[in-house]
């Protein structure tokens, strides 16, 4: 994917970004010259030191993936995606964002400084790396990533999940300390961070701990504060917990799985005949029935795990000293359902591909299979 760095300066303009037509004389024309936003990944580093002026260039872009330059409107390529960055201090020469600039912002994360073992494990790495640049290697294609985007919505969200969700952005308008209160992108924000949690943790369904983990990331950057805690050590992190803590977590009730409902049927059955008969005691059979029936509910449906099958072939060549090796990784779905499958063939960082991909997003049936092949070139006993 592509990737470009805007430094944002009080001296930035929005044309820096966009882009605009230059008009060029031998061709007695204007020809549009396109800015760094058209990328897949946008890097806005310290975005709060350039005008609000040129900070609104990334409206459009940030909610509708396009710019509209001279009354032509181009579409972003996708997937596309903004980082920004703002330094905590030196205030000086600053402009905060705009409430609707920074609405348009998933989350919020404040980095901190690394603990005791990290800064240990970068020095570790700089020593064995012997040089300061990192050699950054590409893990995944864009047509990879808005397949794994397409597979995620089909996550389930319980009916009680969606009404926690926007029960918390209610509740922070109705605080009495929060001016302004979380938008409807507040929601949305959530839906698609659990919903993207929920798979990576090998779920189609989402919990409501997935909703609690993204509650601070989601919507502290979204609320403004009373005028009257400007001077209080409260922040927006602390009235986000108090929003947390008063709105109640749902219980999601399993349904009663198949084998639960069958008992119970047989035993309705029995209960039937005996009141037929006129037997004389029949309240055991009642206890019974009402026992399995309540099991049924509180026991969480069967749920069919997913299963594959791996094989690797490799074959192997030589020529001048240089091996060359030629990779096939077979998968097939061993589930009773079909499945999105994302699978990705770990190699060392200075092997070089020579043709083909290591990653590969595929929706597979019962009994499909699918191949990833690539090829690589190296000294013999040079890799693992």
């Amino acid at each position: 994917m592509e990737f470009k760095r805007i430094q944002f300066t009080p001296d930035l303009l929005p044309g820096d970004i966009t882009g605009g037509y230059v008009f060029e004389i031998e061709k007695n024309r204007f020809t549009l010259r396109k800015g760094p936003i058209f990328t897949n990944i946008l890097l806005a580093d310290e975005i709060n030191r350039a005008s609000p002026k040129t900070q609104s260039a990334l409206l459009e872009a940030m909610q509708e993936y396009q710019v509209t330059m001279e009354g032509e409107t181009l579409a972003l390529v996708q997937p596309f995606i903004v980082i920004a960055t703002q330094n905590p201090i030196e205030y000086e020469g600053t402009f905060p964002l705009p409430e609707a600039q920074l609405d348009r912002f998933m989350i919020k994360l404040a980095i901190g400084y690394p603990t005791p073992e990290e800064k240990d494990e970068i020095l570790l790495r700089r020593s064995e790396r012997k040089q300061d640049l990192v050699d950054l290697k590409a893990i995944i294609s864009p047509g990879s990533l808005l397949e794994m985007c397409a597979a995620v919505e089909d996550v389930y969200i319980d009916p009680d999940v969606r009404r926690y969700m926007v029960e918390l952005a209610a509740k922070s308008r109705r605080h009495q300390q929060v001016a302004v209160g979380v938008s409807p992108r507040g929601s949305l924000a959530l839906l698609k961070l659990t919903r993207a949690w929920a798979a990576i943790q090998s779920r189609d369904y989402v919990v409501p701990d997935d909703v609690k983990m993204f509650i601070q990331p989601a919507l502290s950057h979204r609320i403004i504060l009373d005028s009257s805690l400007w001077d209080t050590k409260k922040s927006e992190n602390a009235i986000i917990s108090q929003i947390a803590d008063s709105v109640a977590v749902p219980v999601l009730t399993p349904k009663m799985n198949n084998k639960t409902l069958t008992i119970g049927l047989i035993i309705m059955l029995l209960l039937a005949a005996g009141l037929a008969s006129r037997s004389g005691d029949i309240v055991w059979l009642i206890i019974l029935f009402l026992a399995y029936l309540g099991s049924g509910f509180l026991q969480a449906p069967e749920r069919e795990k997913l299963s594959f099958t791996a094989n690797r072939s490799l074959d192997q060549t030589r020529a001048d000293g240089i091996w060359s090796f030629a990779v096939n990784l077979n998968i097939r779905n061993e589930s009773p359902k079909s499945a999105n499958f994302f699978f990705r063939e770990p190699i060392q960082p200075d092997i070089k591909i020579t043709d083909g991909k290591l990653e590969k997003w595929a929706a597979l049936s019962p009994g499909e299979s699918t191949d990833l092949k690539y090829s690589f070139s190296a000294l013999r006993g040079n890799f693992t």
